[in-house]
C-alpha cells in the first residue's frame, strides 16, 4: 500500500515516527484466539525494517520506499499470559530510518486498534486508565527497554500477583529483565495506578472485554508517561445518536481542572485522582488544567446507522502537542473515520486537498470560537494517506460499524520546519500587474523577496513578508526580471529560490481567442491569433466531463489538428499562452463534433428564377441546428442578402439584374459550422411581361379560349403551347 500526500507546525512533545518500538499482545477475552498485526508506514525511501519477538525465532525484515505502507502479521503465541512476567512476548521493530507502527487485534465480535510511540518518547512516570462499567478485566502492561529496570506500582485496585494478594493502596514492587514484558490484572477498575521506573518503560493499558450500552469489546490504548501530558483539551463527541460516551482527567498532582462545554466547571484533582464527564452526541468540551492532566475518551458504543457496535477507548491529543502531519491508516473491510479537530480556516483546506474525505458533522466549540472539529468518512480502500499543513491540528481515526468498534490518535509525524524546495508561479493579473504565488513546503516563518533587473544590476523592491503571495506594479513591458525568494526558518534564512520572468503587459492574454472546428474528415482543428511575447502555445482535448484527455500539443504556430478521428460527442479544447515558463489563464472552447461523415452529405443547388429572385436548395442532415447563407457578387465585393433558416430552402428575392452571382451555405450546430459550401449562379434578370393586343383566326371548329391564348403571349410560353393549339387557331400579334 501507498500513502498520497494531500506539511504542519511542529508538534512539541507526541511524534509516533521512529527508529525502534517496543510492543506487547496484551491479553483479551479471546485469548489464544485472537490476530495481532503490525501496520507500518515508511517515511523516507529505501527505509530498511526488522521486527523481532524477544527471545524466539520469530523475524521478518522487509525494505519499504516513501510512503509505502505493510502489514506483518504477529504469532498469538506472543500473547501475555493474565498475570506474571514474560520473557519472550515483546515485540521488537527496528528501522534505518523513521517510520510509524499501527497496532491491530482481531478476535469474535471484537476489534481494538492503538497508535505506537517509539521508544525515545518513552517515559519513566505513568498513571494508569484501566476502566470497569460492567464486564471484563482491568489490565495494564509494562514493557521495559534495553536494561534491568526496577518498577514501583502503586495499585488503585486489589491484584493477585506471583502468588500474593495485594490491595488496593499497596506498593508492588517488579524487576524487569531488557525487554521482558508484565501484565497486571485486577477485579475492580485500576484507573489511577501510578507506576515509577528507574529506565523508560512501555506502558498499555485497557479492558480485557467491557461493556457500556450493548456488547463488550477488548478496549486498549498506549499510554504517554506524565512529562507528556497536557493543560489544554479539545474534546468533540463522537458517540452514537441518543447515547453518552464519558471523558476521563487523571492527575499526577494537585491541580485545578476547568470545563466548559454549555456551561463552565470547576474541579480539583490530587495525585493520582480522575474525574469524568459525560459527553452527549454532538456536544463538544474545552478542558483546561493548572499543572499537566491526561485525558482520555471512552466511546460507550450502542446503535450507529442500524448496527449494533462496540466500544473502544483512546488518548485526547493536548493542544501543546498538534502535530503536524498525522499518517491515517485505512482498512478496506472496514467503515473508517477520521475525526479532525483544528483552526476553522484550516477544515476547508483539508477538505479541498484531500479528496477521500467526505465530511458528515462540522461543528465549533462554543468557548475556543476559532477551532472546529469535524468528522468525516474515508473510501473503503486498503490503503493509507498523510494529511499535513504547516497550522497544527489533531487527528483521530477509528471503525464503527456492525459488531466492530476501534478508534485511536493518528499516528504523528513531526517534521521539523527545514530549508526545501517550493514551487514558485508567477502570473499575468487583468489590471497589468505581476503576482508571485509559491508554496510554504519549507513550514517557513517567513519569507524575504527581492525584485531585480534580470543582470542583477539593479534592485527595484525587497521585503519581508508573512504569505506566500505577493503582486507587483509598475514594471516596464517587454523586460525581464529576476525574483528571488528566502524562506526564513528561526531567523535563518535557507538557499534563495531565483525566479525569472519577463512582463508583457496588460493586454497581452486579452487578445487571445479561440475557434474550435469540427472537420468532416473526424479531426478537431483550434485556431487562434498569436500574440506578443509568447513562447508556445499548449493545447489540450478532453470529452466534456473532462473525464481523460485524448490529445495534447504544444506549438508555436496559429493553428492545431486534433487528428482522431474521434467519434459523434461534445468535447473540450483549453489553450494555454505560455511565456518564460508562465502561462496566461487557460482559455477553453467546447465544440459539438459529429464525427467523420456529416459534413460529407452536405449539397448546395442554386436555380435562377424569371421574377428576378435566386433561389437557393439543399439536403437537410442530421444533427443541424440551422443553415446560414449569404448571397454576393461573384466578385465578393459586398453581401447582397444574408438568411438563417431551419428548412431546406430560401429564396433571395431581389429581383437582381444580370450577372454572375455566389451563394454561400454554412451548416450550424452547436455554434460551430461545417465548413463552408459555394454556389455560383449565372441569373439573367427579370424578364418583361409582354402585353399584346392578339388576332385570333378560328380554323378549326371550336373556337379556343381566348384566356388561355392570352396568357401564353404574356408568359412567352406560346412557343411551348403551339403545336397543341395550331389545329385549331392562329395567333397573330398586332401590337406589343
Amino acid at each position: 500500500m501507498c500513502f498520497r500526500s494531500i506539511v504542519t507546525h511542529v508538534g512539541i512533545l507526541w511524534n509516533n515516527a521512529g527508529t525502534e518500538f517496543i510492543i506487547a499482545l496484551i491479553t483479551s477475552v479471546n485469548y489464544g484466539h485472537s490476530a495481532y498485526q503490525l501496520v507500518i508506514t515508511s517515511i523516507s525511501s529505501s527505509t530498511f525494517v526488522n521486527i523481532t519477538i524477544f527471545n524466539t525465532h520469530f523475524e521478518a525484515a522487509l525494505t519499504l520506499e516513501e510512503g509505502e505502507t505493510t502489514n506483518i502479521t504477529i504469532p498469538n503465541s506472543a500473547e501475555l499470559l493474565a498475570d506474571g512476567i514474560s520473557s519472550n512476548s515483546t515485540v521488537i521493530v527496528r528501522s534505518n530510518k523513521p517510520i510509524t507502527v499501527f497496532y491491530f487485534s482481531y478476535g469474535w465480535s471484537m476489534a481494538e486498534s492503538c497508535s505506537i510511540f517509539p521508544v525515545n518518547l518513552l517515559g519513566t512516570q505513568y498513571y494508569v486508565f484501566s476502566p470497569l462499567y460492567s464486564h471484563g478485566t482491568p489490565e495494564f502492561a509494562i514493557i521495559n527497554y534495553d536494561q534491568t529496570n526496577e518498577i514501583l506500582i502503586t495499585l488503585t485496585g486489589p491484584v493477585n500477583y506471583n502468588g500474593t494478594y495485594y490491595q488496593k493502596g499497596s506498593n508492588l514492587t517488579v524487576v524487569l529483565s531488557a525487554f521482558e514484558s508484565l501484565q497486571i490484572q485486577s477485579s475492580a477498575s485500576l484507573t489511577g495506578t501510578r507506576i515509577h521506573s528507574e529506565y523508560p518503560i512501555a506502558v498499555l493499558s485497557g479492558n480485557t472485554c467491557d461493556t457500556y450500552s450493548e456488547e463488550c469489546n477488548h478496549v486498549l490504548e498506549q499510554l504517554m508517561p506524565s512529562n507528556r501530558w497536557g493543560r489544554t483539551f479539545l474534546v468533540a463527541s463522537i458517540a452514537a445518536p441518543n447515547y453518552t460516551d464519558i471523558i476521563t482527567i487523571i492527575a499526577s498532582q494537585e491541580t485545578e481542572i476547568t470545563y466548559s462545554g454549555v456551561s463552565n466547571n470547576t474541579v480539583t484533582l490530587q495525585n493520582g485522582e480522575s474525574f469524568s464527564i459525560e459527553l452527549l452526541s454532538s456536544f463538544s468540551l474545552v478542558v483546561k488544567a493548572t499543572e499537566r492532566v491526561m485525558v482520555m475518551y471512552t466511546f460507550t458504543g450502542g446503535y450507529y446507522n442500524g448496527y449494533k457496535v462496540n466500544p473502544f477507548i483512546m488518548n485526547i491529543i493536548p493542544i501543546e502537542s498538534f502535530s503536524s502531519s498525522y499518517v491515517i491508516n485505512v482498512q478496506s473491510n472496514h467503515k473508517n473515520y477520521i475525526h479532525v479537530i483544528a483552526k476553522t480556516s484550516l477544515i476547508s483546506e483539508i477538505q479541498h486537498d484531500f479528496a477521500n474525505l467526505s465530511l458528515i458533522a462540522v461543528g465549533n466549540f462554543v468557548t475556543k470560537d476559532n477551532y472546529t472539529w469535524a468528522v468525516a468518512e474515508l473510501q473503503m480502500i486498503n490503503d493509507s494517506i498523510i494529511m499535513k499543513h504547516c497550522t497544527p491540528f489533531a487527528a483521530y481515526i477509528y471503525t464503527i460499524e456492525d459488531s466492530t468498534g476501534m478508534g485511536t490518535t493518528a499516528p504523528s509525524v513531526n517534521r521539523a520546519s527545514q530549508c526545501v524546495d517550493f514551487n514558485v508561479t508567477v502570473t499575468l493579473q487583468a489590471y497589468g500587474f505581476i503576482q508571485a504565488n509559491w508554496t510554504n513546503d519549507a513550514c517557513a516563518d517567513n519569507y524575504k523577496l527581492q525584485l531585480s533587473t534580470a543582470e542583477g544590476l539593479y534592485i527595484l523592491q525587497e521585503e519581508i513578508i508573512d504569505g506566500t503571495s505577493r503582486i507587483f506594479f509598475g514594471l516596464t513591458v517587454g523586460s525581464v526580471y529576476n525574483l528571488k525568494i528566502w524562506a526564513i526558518i528561526a531567523d535563518k534564512m535557507c538557499f534563495p529560490l531565483t525566479k525569472q520572468f519577463k512582463y508583457c503587459g496588460i493586454h497581452m492574454c486579452d487578445s487571445l481567442d479561440l475557434t474550435v472546428t469540427s472537420l468532416a474528415n473526424g479531426a478537431i482543428q483550434a485556431n487562434w491569433t498569436k500574440i506578443q511575447c509568447v513562447d508556445s502555445y499548449h493545447l489540450q482535448l478532453h470529452k466534456a466531463d473532462n473525464s481523460s484527455m485524448l490529445e495534447q500539443k504544444i506549438v508555436n504556430g496559429s493553428m492545431v489538428i486534433f487528428t482522431g478521428p474521434y467519434n459523434h460527442s461534445v468535447y473540450n479544447v483549453t489553450l494555454w499562452a505560455m511565456y518564460s515558463d508562465e502561462q496566461c489563464p487557460p482559455l477553453k472552447k467546447q465544440v459539438t463534433h459529429f464525427g467523420i461523415h456529416m459534413c460529407d452529405s452536405l449539397d448546395l443547388t442554386v436555380t435562377s428564377l424569371a421574377n428576378g429572385a435566386i433561389q437557393a436548395n439543399w439536403t437537410k442532415i442530421q444533427f443541424v441546428d440551422s443553415y446560414h447563407l449569404q448571397l454576393h457578387k461573384a466578385d465578393n465585393s459586398f453581401m447582397l442578402e444574408q438568411k438563417i433558416v431551419n428548412g431546406s430552402m430560401v429564396i433571395f428575392t431581389g429581383p437582381y439584374n444580370h450577372s454572375v452571382y455566389n451563394v454561400t451555405l454554412w451548416a450550424m450546430y452547436s455554434d460551430e459550422q461545417c465548413p463552408p459550401l459555394e454556389k455560383q449562379v449565372t441569373h439573367f434578370g427579370k424578364k418583361t411581361t409582354v402585353i399584346a393586343k392578339a388576332e385570333v383566326l378560328a380554323i378549326g371548329k371550336e373556337p379556343i379560349d381566348e384566356k388561355l391564348i392570352k396568357d401564353a403571349v404574356e408568359n412567352e410560353v406560346y412557343d411551348l403551347l403551339k403545336p397543341e393549339l395550331h389545329p385549331f387557331v392562329k395567333v397573330r400579334v398586332v401590337q406589343v
